[in-house]
């Protein structure tokens, strides 16, 4: 289990966390960083779905200065 959360946390965080950083981590605080990051990565896969289902129209989608109008 302790490697993979290292596995995981190293492959999604891209660099935000060392191999050693991690091992080295208490425990308490390793579980802490990875729970919010399986959430985050939970609730990015959750928007992704939901825009492929056609959840928002093209309307609704905010357009910048250089957008479509």
């Amino acid at each position: 289990m302790l490697h993979n959360q290292i596995f995981e946390m190293l492959y999604h965080t891209q660099g935000g966390f060392g191999w050693h950083e991690l091992y080295n981590m208490p425990v308490w605080l390793r579980r802490f960083y990875y729970t919010k990051l399986a959430k985050q990565l939970q609730n990015e896969h959750d928007q992704a779905q939901k825009a492929s289902k056609g959840g928002t129209s093209p309307s609704a989608i905010p357009r910048g200065p250089f957008g479509p109008k």
